[in-house]
Parts: structure tokens; sequence; C-alpha cells
């Protein structure tokens, strides 16, 4: 029964170590679980590597992790620029680029960084909501 007990204790501190490393990351709460590489996806998209934030903009999270993964996009969006994000959404589709205004706009409703608070993402990032907005009926998100 020790070993029992012993082994869980284990796991549970092993585990909240490996989430707390991810949380350090950015000044918000990382949910890990997301993809099995999300810390390293968002490690390296906060060095501007192109090909680790596109995945990051175009992962499909569940309803459990919008919010979170909204607010990580947001601060990522913030970090690397307008025009950097906007590079890497030339070749998104009409779905991608909804799914994502979706993410941000979740992000924006549970942020507690002071920037973000009470602001639209239409006045935080225009070049950006254009580029998500045009050939779209989306455009009042």
């Amino acid at each position: 029964m020790k070993k029992i007990a012993y082994y869980i204790l284990t796991i549970v501190i092993l585990n909240s170590c490996i989430r707390n490393n991810c949380n350090n990351i950015i000044d918000i709460k990382i949910v890990s679980s997301l993809t099995d590489n999300y810390c390293e996806l968002v490690q390296n998209s906060l060095v501007r590597d192109k090909n680790s934030f596109r995945e990051l903009l175009l992962l499909e999270v569940d309803d459990d992790y919008i919010f979170e993964h909204g607010e990580v996009i947001l601060q990522l969006i913030n970090s690397n620029g307008e025009e950097f994000t906007i590079e890497l959404l030339r070749d998104f589709d009409r779905v991608q680029k909804f799914r994502l205004r979706v993410y941000i706009g979740a992000g924006l409703q549970i942020t507690d960084i002071n920037k973000f608070e009470g602001q639209s993402f239409k006045s935080l990032f225009p070049k950006l909501n254009k580029v998500l907005t045009e050939d779209s009926d989306f455009s009042d998100l």
C-alpha cells in the first residue's frame, strides 16, 4: 500500500513540475495537455519561430481549452507583432481564420493583462483583424 501511495505522489509531483515549467514560459497559465509539445511550441514562438507559431495558430482545441489557448495566442501576437503574425496567415482558409478569431475573442474575455482588458480585437490589432475578416461574413465578431 505504501508503494502505491509513493508511486501516486511521485507522479503528481512530476506532473506539477512539468506544468510549472510550461507555465513559467509566459505570464499566463498554459494548459500543457493541449498537445504533447505545446510548451515547446510556445517557447519557440516567443523567439519568432515561424513554424512553431504557425502550428499554434492552426491548432484545433476542444471547448475546454479555447479560452486558455486564445489567451496564449493573444499574448504571442502582442509579443511577435501584428505584421509577423499576418505573414503567417497568408494561406489560411476562411475556416482557419474564423477559428483563430474565435480563439482570440475567447482569450480577450478571460485575460487579466491590463493592455487587453476591455479592448476589442479590432481596436488592438486593426491590420490583423482586417486580414482575418476579409472574404468572410464574420467581420462584426
